[in-house]
């Protein structure tokens, strides 16, 4: 999990006694998925819960934390007013079908509720995402593959200079501004997403984020096609959040704007956060416990990321925290150059 928890194991350390030197209030926890299945358009990006676990991470949060809904936080925002101790926020991105299928239905269950954050080209299962597309690819590519296909497959990224070592890991690594890469080598590979969005529809519905939004849900932007900022011009790095904010709020009539930045907010400069401001209530990134010197902007954790409890990843975050405060280093700065 870190280099931290190599030299000083966290068993030493209380729970209680980590959250009150931390200071962090609300904690806020990031999801994207929860299922029981093997899901090839996810299972090689990054790890996700299964139910079971998910029941468990609810019933920890709820014993250590008092469960808050977006609107709730906002308006803590807006008048500068303090939430309750031990807040607790959750959160889900890319908007994946499981949330209305399994998600919610265990959180019913715990009376609790979250936001979820939807890329405006997945909604209704239009678009498939250029990571899952890599999934879907590297599910293919752990198959037997002839020795034509490998040679054009290597061809086409070789050609773009996209080549790093085995095929699986030059394909985990092709960048957003060369997506089109992976559609070329699907083509060999006889990969066909259209079908596989209508086939397993893995995206939200409108009708279902309705219901989702009836049942207590929250909704906020985040951004058009699931790019990763850093790669992006401050330019298309603010048409992607205002578009992807105006399009939740227009489709699913709003009174609040939130956005969450795909994978990270790193290398976001105050420049984008001065152009967005008068745009949004709130922004968020993944970026654990810090502080940010950009207003209105909140890290979140993943508790998905290592196969650990949330209790232990967040015993983790609490400790990296203390760590970084003592060394005045828990606070992101936001570089105005770009």
């Amino acid at each position: 999990m870190s280099h931290f928890t190599h030299y000083i194991p966290l068993s030493f350390f209380p729970f209680k006694f980590l959250r009150r030197t931390a200071k962090v209030n609300p904690l806020i926890v990031n999801y994207h998925v929860v299922s029981d299945r093997q899901l090839s358009h996810i299972k090689h990006l990054y790890r996700y819960r299964d139910s079971k676990t998910f029941t468990e991470d609810l019933g920890f949060l709820k014993k250590k934390y008092y469960p808050i809904g977006l609107r709730e936080f906002l308006d803590s925002i807006k008048n500068n007013t303090k939430l309750p101790d031990n807040s607790v926020l959750l959160t889900f991105d890319d908007g994946f079908k499981e949330i209305y299928e399994i998600v919610a239905p265990i959180m019913a269950d715990n009376k609790m509720t979250a936001t979820i954050f939807l890329t405006k080209n997945f909604v209704d299962n239009k678009e498939l995402g250029y990571d899952n597309k890599k999934s879907l690819l590297i599910e293919r590519l752990s198959n037997t593959i002839n020795e034509t296909e490998k040679a054009k497959i290597i061809k086409i990224l070789a050609s773009h200079d996209l080549l790093k070592g085995q095929l699986t890991e030059s394909v985990l690594d092709i960048p957003y501004m060369h997506r089109q890469r992976i559609d070329d080598i699907s083509q060999v590979l006889n990969l066909n997403y259209s079908e596989f969005l209508k086939t397993n529809s893995p995206y939200l519905t409108s009708i279902q984020i309705k219901e989702l939004i009836h049942q207590g849900f929250t909704i906020g932007g985040h951004s058009i096609d699931h790019p990763r900022f850093s790669e992006l011009s401050i330019d298309d790095q603010i048409v992607q959040a205002k578009t992807s904010i105006d399009f939740v709020c227009n489709k699913y009539s709003l009174n609040y704007r939130v956005f969450a930045f795909p994978y990270n907010d790193f290398f976001v400069s105050r420049h984008f956060f001065d152009a967005i401001s008068g745009n949004m209530d709130a922004t968020f990134g993944t970026n654990g416990l810090m502080r940010d010197s950009a207003i209105n902007n909140y890290q979140r954790i993943s508790v998905e990321k290592f196969n650990r409890t949330a209790k232990e990843t967040i015993k983790f975050h609490y400790f990296r925290k203390t760590v970084y405060s003592v060394l005045k280093k828990d606070i992101i700065v936001r570089d105005n150059n770009k």
